[in-house]
């Protein structure tokens, strides 16, 4: 069985107990936001209180993945990736297909490759700089994905989609 899917059936009988204490009204008005159960949280505070939950994730994110950021390139790293970067990097910047063999792009879209090729031309090739530069843009994917949930939904579901998204196994490595 899956990680994930054991996690889950772990939490289904909390889950069960906790849809049991609530009515149906009161599950309506949860669901629908209903501002009139809570007068003591305005918008402006439930926004910090968000935000601040926001940001502990991506620390226990930053926390979780410094020890390993030193590491040697593995596996599609240390094979496609990490070797057409250098490439990238000690070549010619590019984004354009012809610019970068395709035995060491394998097909993929050169933004991210250019990206990380510009950062080694500055900062140096080394896997805590790659590293590093790819939890950068970890943590940025994860501002923006909160901030497009923002725009369809309220505060408390954006960022409990973000957490979500935050803890899948494939996000972490």
């Amino acid at each position: 069985m899956p990680k994930t899917l054991s996690i889950l059936m772990a939490w289904l009988p909390l889950i069960y107990g906790i849809s049991k204490m609530l009515t149906p009204r009161e599950w309506i008005s949860f669901l629908t936001y209903s501002y009139s159960n809570m007068p003591f949280v305005t918008r402006e505070k439930e926004f910090k209180i968000v935000v601040g939950f926001l940001l502990l994730g991506i620390s226990l994110l930053w926390i979780y993945k410094f020890p390993y950021l030193g590491l040697p390139y593995f596996w599609d790293e240390g094979w496609s990736y990490a070797t057409a970067v250098y490439r990238m990097s000690t070549q010619n910047l590019c984004l354009l297909p012809s610019c970068l063999d395709p035995e060491l792009s394998r097909g993929h879209p050169l933004l991210f490759y250019f990206m990380n090729a510009a950062v080694a031309k500055v900062f140096g090739f080394s896997p805590l700089v790659m590293h590093a530069f790819s939890l950068i843009v970890a943590w940025d994917t994860l501002v923006v994905f909160f901030f497009i949930l923002l725009r369809f939904t309220n505060p408390v579901f954006a960022l409990l989609g973000t957490w979500l998204l935050l803890m899948q196994e494939v996000f972490m490595v």
